[in-house]
Protein backbone atom coordinates (compact mmCIF):
# COMPACT_ATOMS: atom_id res chain seq x y z
CA UNK A 1 0.00 0.00 0.00
CA UNK A 2 1.27 3.62 -1.15
CA UNK A 3 1.27 6.87 1.14
CA UNK A 4 -1.25 8.13 -1.13
CA UNK A 5 -2.91 4.80 -0.69
CA UNK A 6 -3.16 5.07 3.04
CA UNK A 7 -3.64 8.59 3.52
CA UNK A 8 -7.13 8.39 1.37
CA UNK A 9 -7.99 5.26 4.45
CA UNK A 10 -7.12 7.86 7.09
CA UNK A 11 -10.14 9.55 6.11
CA UNK A 12 -11.86 6.58 8.26
CA UNK A 13 -8.93 6.38 10.62
CA UNK A 14 -8.33 2.68 10.06
CA UNK A 15 -5.67 1.16 12.46
CA UNK A 16 -2.80 0.96 9.29
CA UNK A 17 -1.49 -2.12 10.77
CA UNK A 18 -5.28 -3.61 10.24
CA UNK A 19 -5.48 -3.63 6.50
CA UNK A 20 -3.15 -5.48 3.59
CA UNK A 21 -2.40 -5.23 0.36
CA UNK A 22 -5.37 -6.57 -0.61
CA UNK A 23 -8.35 -4.60 0.90
CA UNK A 24 -8.77 -7.78 3.91
CA UNK A 25 -9.03 -6.06 7.32
CA UNK A 26 -8.15 -8.86 9.86
CA UNK A 27 -8.52 -6.74 13.59
CA UNK A 28 -12.22 -6.86 15.00
CA UNK A 29 -11.64 -3.82 16.06
CA UNK A 30 -11.23 -2.07 13.03
CA UNK A 31 -13.87 -3.63 11.63
CA UNK A 32 -15.79 -2.67 14.56
CA UNK A 33 -14.47 0.89 14.40
CA UNK A 34 -15.53 0.89 10.22
CA UNK A 35 -19.12 0.34 11.31
CA UNK A 36 -19.41 2.83 13.79
CA UNK A 37 -18.27 5.55 11.68
CA UNK A 38 -20.79 4.52 8.78
CA UNK A 39 -23.34 4.96 11.27
CA UNK A 40 -21.73 8.24 12.63
CA UNK A 41 -21.33 9.61 8.74
CA UNK A 42 -24.69 8.52 7.64
CA UNK A 43 -26.43 5.90 9.52
CA UNK A 44 -25.56 3.79 6.25
CA UNK A 45 -26.61 0.27 7.75
CA UNK A 46 -29.75 1.86 9.43
CA UNK A 47 -31.42 3.85 6.76
CA UNK A 48 -29.86 1.64 3.84
CA UNK A 49 -29.08 -1.77 4.84
CA UNK A 50 -27.26 -4.42 2.63
CA UNK A 51 -29.84 -6.68 2.89
CA UNK A 52 -32.48 -4.16 0.98
CA UNK A 53 -30.27 -1.73 -0.43
CA UNK A 54 -27.20 -4.10 -2.10
CA UNK A 55 -26.13 -2.10 -4.80
CA UNK A 56 -24.97 1.37 -4.45
CA UNK A 57 -22.97 4.23 -5.55
CA UNK A 58 -20.46 6.20 -3.31
CA UNK A 59 -20.22 9.57 -4.96
CA UNK A 60 -16.60 11.30 -4.04
CA UNK A 61 -15.87 8.24 -2.28
CA UNK A 62 -12.40 7.81 -0.65
CA UNK A 63 -10.57 4.38 -0.28
CA UNK A 64 -11.38 3.67 3.31
CA UNK A 65 -15.22 4.37 2.56
CA UNK A 66 -15.31 1.99 -0.43
CA UNK A 67 -13.70 -0.60 1.80
CA UNK A 68 -15.99 0.04 4.69
CA UNK A 69 -18.91 -0.33 2.56
CA UNK A 70 -17.33 -3.75 1.29
CA UNK A 71 -16.92 -4.94 4.61
CA UNK A 72 -20.23 -4.24 5.99
CA UNK A 73 -21.41 -6.41 3.02
CA UNK A 74 -22.44 -3.89 0.34
CA UNK A 75 -21.47 -4.01 -3.82
CA UNK A 76 -19.94 -0.62 -3.95
CA UNK A 77 -19.03 1.73 -7.28
CA UNK A 78 -17.32 4.56 -6.05
CA UNK A 79 -17.96 7.53 -8.08
CA UNK A 80 -14.71 9.21 -8.14
CA UNK A 81 -12.85 12.24 -10.37
CA UNK A 82 -9.68 10.42 -10.56
CA UNK A 83 -7.24 7.55 -9.53
CA UNK A 84 -9.37 4.49 -9.98
CA UNK A 85 -6.31 2.31 -9.86
CA UNK A 86 -5.97 2.82 -6.23
CA UNK A 87 -9.23 1.14 -5.92
CA UNK A 88 -8.78 -1.98 -8.26
CA UNK A 89 -5.82 -3.13 -6.10
CA UNK A 90 -8.47 -3.20 -3.36
CA UNK A 91 -10.97 -5.84 -5.54
CA UNK A 92 -13.17 -2.17 -6.37
CA UNK A 93 -14.26 -1.25 -9.90
CA UNK A 94 -14.34 2.77 -9.25
CA UNK A 95 -15.68 4.84 -12.15
CA UNK A 96 -14.31 8.13 -12.75
CA UNK A 97 -16.99 10.17 -13.57
CA UNK A 98 -18.77 13.60 -12.80
CA UNK A 99 -21.08 13.25 -10.30
CA UNK A 100 -23.16 15.57 -12.56
CA UNK A 101 -22.90 13.14 -15.69
CA UNK A 102 -22.95 9.69 -14.10
CA UNK A 103 -22.71 8.47 -18.07
CA UNK A 104 -21.49 5.08 -17.18
CA UNK A 105 -24.67 4.34 -14.70
CA UNK A 106 -27.32 2.94 -16.60
CA UNK A 107 -30.82 4.36 -15.75
CA UNK A 108 -32.91 1.95 -12.58
CA UNK A 109 -29.56 0.48 -11.93
CA UNK A 110 -28.95 0.84 -8.31
CA UNK A 111 -30.05 0.21 -4.86
CA UNK A 112 -28.83 3.49 -2.83
CA UNK A 113 -26.85 6.47 -3.91
CA UNK A 114 -24.10 7.42 -0.66
CA UNK A 115 -22.71 10.41 -0.50
CA UNK A 116 -20.64 11.37 3.00
CA UNK A 117 -18.97 15.13 2.68
CA UNK A 118 -19.26 15.11 -1.10
CA UNK A 119 -22.34 17.54 -2.03
CA UNK A 120 -20.97 21.13 -0.82
CA UNK A 121 -18.08 19.97 -3.36
CA UNK A 122 -20.32 19.78 -6.07
CA UNK A 123 -20.73 23.07 -8.29
CA UNK A 124 -24.56 22.57 -9.31
CA UNK A 125 -25.72 19.77 -6.55
CA UNK A 126 -29.66 20.09 -7.97
CA UNK A 127 -27.81 18.35 -11.51
CA UNK A 128 -26.61 15.81 -9.37
CA UNK A 129 -29.49 15.22 -7.41
CA UNK A 130 -31.02 14.67 -10.85
CA UNK A 131 -28.19 12.00 -11.83
CA UNK A 132 -29.17 10.60 -8.42
CA UNK A 133 -32.74 10.39 -9.54
CA UNK A 134 -31.65 9.12 -12.86
CA UNK A 135 -29.39 5.67 -11.65
CA UNK A 136 -31.57 4.96 -8.60
CA UNK A 137 -34.32 2.08 -8.86
CA UNK A 138 -37.77 3.60 -7.85
CA UNK A 139 -38.06 3.29 -3.87
CA UNK A 140 -34.18 3.40 -4.22
CA UNK A 141 -32.64 5.53 -1.56
CA UNK A 142 -30.54 8.34 -1.40
CA UNK A 143 -28.20 9.12 1.71
CA UNK A 144 -26.53 12.22 2.38
CA UNK A 145 -24.00 13.63 5.01
CA UNK A 146 -22.52 16.82 4.82
CA UNK A 147 -21.39 19.89 6.87
CA UNK A 148 -23.72 22.62 8.27
CA UNK A 149 -22.59 25.64 7.72
CA UNK A 150 -22.29 28.79 9.01
CA UNK A 151 -23.28 32.29 7.89
CA UNK A 152 -20.37 34.06 7.65
CA UNK A 153 -18.25 31.25 5.72
CA UNK A 154 -18.41 32.16 2.23
CA UNK A 155 -17.99 30.03 -1.21
CA UNK A 156 -14.51 28.76 -2.17
CA UNK A 157 -12.82 26.38 -4.39
CA UNK A 158 -13.14 23.75 -2.06
CA UNK A 159 -16.86 24.58 -0.42
CA UNK A 160 -18.25 25.63 -3.83
CA UNK A 161 -22.19 24.82 -2.25
CA UNK A 162 -23.03 26.06 0.89
CA UNK A 163 -26.03 24.39 1.61
CA UNK A 164 -28.25 25.36 4.47
CA UNK A 165 -30.58 22.62 5.69
CA UNK A 166 -34.18 25.54 4.50
CA UNK A 167 -32.79 25.03 1.06
CA UNK A 168 -31.50 21.07 0.57
CA UNK A 169 -34.72 19.76 1.81
CA UNK A 170 -36.80 21.52 -0.53
CA UNK A 171 -34.29 20.36 -3.39
CA UNK A 172 -34.64 16.92 -2.23
CA UNK A 173 -38.60 17.26 -3.12
CA UNK A 174 -37.95 19.53 -6.26
CA UNK A 175 -36.07 16.67 -7.64
CA UNK A 176 -37.86 14.19 -7.03
CA UNK A 177 -37.56 12.44 -3.68
CA UNK A 178 -39.44 12.11 -0.51
CA UNK A 179 -37.50 13.40 2.35
CA UNK A 180 -37.86 10.36 4.91
CA UNK A 181 -35.22 11.99 7.83
CA UNK A 182 -33.50 15.04 7.69
CA UNK A 183 -31.23 15.61 10.53
CA UNK A 184 -29.55 18.64 11.62
CA UNK A 185 -26.52 18.38 14.14
CA UNK A 186 -24.00 20.90 15.41
CA UNK A 187 -21.26 20.40 12.62
CA UNK A 188 -22.92 17.99 9.89
CA UNK A 189 -26.46 17.35 8.92
CA UNK A 190 -27.53 13.82 7.44
CA UNK A 191 -30.18 13.35 4.96
CA UNK A 192 -32.31 10.07 4.21
CA UNK A 193 -34.79 10.12 1.07
CA UNK A 194 -36.33 7.80 -1.14
CA UNK A 195 -36.76 7.82 -5.03
CA UNK A 196 -40.85 8.31 -6.03
CA UNK A 197 -42.07 7.55 -9.32
CA UNK A 198 -43.19 10.15 -11.84
CA UNK A 199 -46.51 8.51 -11.00
CA UNK A 200 -46.49 8.87 -7.13
CA UNK A 201 -45.66 12.48 -7.43
CA UNK A 202 -48.49 13.65 -9.71
CA UNK A 203 -50.84 11.58 -7.56
CA UNK A 204 -49.38 12.57 -4.04
CA UNK A 205 -51.44 12.29 -1.27
CA UNK A 206 -49.98 15.87 0.62
CA UNK A 207 -51.90 18.36 -0.65
CA UNK A 208 -49.28 21.01 0.74
CA UNK A 209 -46.37 19.51 -1.66
CA UNK A 210 -48.48 18.19 -4.29
CA UNK A 211 -47.82 21.15 -6.24
CA UNK A 212 -43.90 20.60 -6.09
CA UNK A 213 -43.95 16.91 -6.98
CA UNK A 214 -46.22 17.46 -10.01
CA UNK A 215 -43.68 20.72 -11.17
CA UNK A 216 -40.64 18.02 -9.79
CA UNK A 217 -42.48 15.12 -12.30
CA UNK A 218 -42.35 17.24 -14.93
CA UNK A 219 -38.83 18.71 -14.92
CA UNK A 220 -37.60 14.93 -14.41
CA UNK A 221 -39.72 14.12 -17.83
CA UNK A 222 -38.01 16.39 -19.35
CA UNK A 223 -34.06 15.37 -18.05
CA UNK A 224 -35.01 12.24 -18.78
CA UNK A 225 -36.22 12.52 -22.36
CA UNK A 226 -33.25 14.64 -23.22
CA UNK A 227 -30.36 12.04 -21.50
CA UNK A 228 -32.26 9.65 -24.23
CA UNK A 229 -31.38 11.90 -27.50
Amino acid sequence: MDERDWISLQRFRIPRKSVNDNGLIGDDSATDRLRELCETRCKVTTWMSPRNYKKILNIGSSLGEAIALKKLGYDVTPIIVHDAISFEKFGIKAIENDACEMLDIPDESIDAVLAIQAFEHIFMPWKALLECYRVLRVGGRLCINFPVFHAEEVVTLQHCSLLEPKVFGPMITLTGFKLLHHEVETVQQNICAEKLSVEEMINYPDEKLLSAYQSAANMIRQYMAVGKK
